[in-house]
């Protein structure tokens, strides 16, 4: 598992393909993404989750922050290293997303 890809090691242009633009993951990471290069500040995300899913993002505002959460706790996993970084910003992102209102 070490061999993963960190967030800031991934190009925007992986996520320019529309075939992935349509996977929920894709956007969560992308906007993950976004705090993270945004040194952990998780406007920039989670204003594109909002523009990306409109109305919708209320309806799965919960979803994202357990899986947040869970990307959050990959920096703590043994072997995960690279994802410290961007676990922090995860973790933020999630605090951000669940304390969000309209």
């Amino acid at each position: 598992m070490g061999n993963a890809l960190t967030l800031g090691q991934m190009e925007v242009r992986f996520y320019d393909d529309s075939a992935c633009l349509r996977c929920r993951c894709r956007h969560l990471m992308f906007a993950l993404r976004e705090t993270s290069a945004a040194d952990n500040n998780p406007e920039p995300g989670r204003q594109y989750l909002r523009d990306t899913f409109g109305q919708g993002f209320w309806g799965k505002r919960e979803g994202f922050v357990l899986l947040r959460e869970w990307l959050a706790a990959l920096g703590n996993t043994e072997g995960m290293n690279e994802w410290v970084k961007d676990s922090g910003g995860a973790h933020i992102l999630a605090g951000r997303l669940r304390n969000d209102h309209a």
